[in-house]
């Protein structure tokens, strides 16, 4: 996650990719994130998501979690 003053996180992922994960997290989570892919500067590794209640915020860590490691198997 980079640096922000924003209730807005710019995230960069090292593993997978926007377009995989914005469709595993929607199939099994029901969460939508933004793709940042085409912001000015940004490849398809990279995504918004905006700060919501601390458990929110919990389950999507815990999506993306899950998103990595079926990149393993």
């Amino acid at each position: 996650v980079m640096d922000t003053s924003t209730h807005f996180m710019l995230v960069n992922l090292e593993h997978g990719n926007t377009p995989e994960l914005k469709r595993w997290l929607i199939e099994h989570h029901g969460i939508l994130i933004r793709d940042a892919s085409n912001f000015r500067g940004l490849d398809n590794h990279c995504f918004r998501v905006t700060a919501r209640t601390p458990e929110e915020d919990d389950q999507l860590v815990e999506a993306i979690k899950g998103y990595l490691k079926s990149l393993d198997h």
